[in-house]
């Protein structure tokens, strides 16, 4: 996560910062997080399915991840394929403590670190990392922040809008981008 890179490193080397389909900064609910999500809606059920069929649970996950009735570009059945495939042969255990950590992890105090423009780019349909939760909060707490949503994107808006984030980010970065390639 940038923000723990900014806590050790500074940020004299970032110009830009672009958090896509973010789920940060803390997407569970606890004791001092009341604004997160009930674990019991969406972080239980799918690390129970995880450990019990893998295979079924991101089958079934798809057309949440893909929102494909509000794709601008569809995904194909082969890419789907594809990464299912990637999933599976990832190894279980540490994809579980990354599922888990990357959901358990408080990240409200790295976003104090932010000093730099960022832009927040957010599926409005986004069922994995509803934007209430995460995009809004994050663009609360990172003063001159952009948040951008797309209309009818899920978590998987990398894929299904793809030309228009591409046209997002070089637009961001503008000359930063230019002076870098």
């Amino acid at each position: 996560m940038l923000g723990r890179y900014l806590s050790r490193h500074g940020d004299s080397k970032i110009v830009k910062v672009i958090l896509i389909a973010t789920i940060l900064p803390a997407i569970l609910k606890s004791k001092d997080n009341p604004e997160g999500i009930d674990r019991s809606l969406i972080f239980d059920p799918f690390y129970a399915s995880m450990r019990k069929d893998r295979a079924t649970i991101f089958s079934a996950s798809l057309d949440e991840f893909f929102a494909p009735a509000t794709a601008e570009t569809q995904v194909s059945e082969s890419t789907k394929d594809w990464l299912i495939g990637v999933a599976l042969r990832s190894s279980l255990m540490p994809m579980l403590e990354v599922y888990k950590s990357s959901n358990e992890t408080d990240f409200r105090k790295d976003l104090k670190l932010f000093g730099m423009p960022t832009l927040i780019i957010h599926g409005q349909a986004d069922v994995f990392a509803p934007a209430v939760a995460t995009a809004q909060r994050v663009h609360s707490a990172i003063p001159g922040s952009r948040l951008e949503f797309y209309p009818g994107a899920s978590h998987g808006l990398f894929f299904t809008h793809q030309d228009r984030l591409n046209q997002d980010i070089a637009e961001f970065l503008g000359k930063e981008l230019g002076a870098r390639i």
